[in-house]
């Protein structure tokens, strides 16, 4: 957990031979999703979600986990 200022965040950080992913969940009910190509560095997904709840914020993990997964 990740406090700055008014804004809290959780920040999941996954690093593999083929990605580099950051997940971060900020209080305010939005996300980032980060997935990076390890060998050449640009993003294979770089999205912000607003989330309502936390079936949401499941699905949008999923969603980061499953790029992660890809080669």
């Amino acid at each position: 957990m990740h406090r700055h200022g008014l804004s809290e965040s959780l920040v999941v950080d996954i690093d593999t031979d083929h990605r580099l992913g950051r997940f971060t969940a900020w209080n305010d009910g939005s996300c980032v999703l980060e997935v990076m190509d390890a060998q050449d560095g640009h993003y294979v997904l770089n999205e912000r979600m607003d989330l309502s709840g936390s079936a949401e914020l499941a699905a949008a993990f999923q969603v980061f986990l499953l790029q992660m997964a890809c080669t």
